[in-house]
């Protein structure tokens, strides 16, 4: 199992799932203004949305889908 550091990229999928989930929450589509509080909703709900896919979730993907949306920090 790879850890944080070796999962660099994830699937379109997640990134996808990310933006329909801070929208459908009312908190728009700029994952990188959003509060640490918002975020945390917003990966919370990613989560829920990938299992209802099947997908589970790698360990190290809030991580790695963080750096991919542009945000740095919590």
């Amino acid at each position: 199992m790879p850890d944080a550091a070796d999962l660099s990229h994830l699937p379109f999928a997640w990134c996808d799932a990310t933006v329909a989930a801070a929208v459908n929450l009312g908190l728009g589509r700029d994952l990188t203004k959003l509060s640490a509080e918002h975020w945390l909703r917003v990966l919370t709900n990613v989560e829920a949305r990938m299992g209802m896919r099947g997908t589970t979730a790698p360990f190290g993907w809030r991580e790695a889908l963080a750096r991919q949306v542009g945000r740095v920090g919590p």
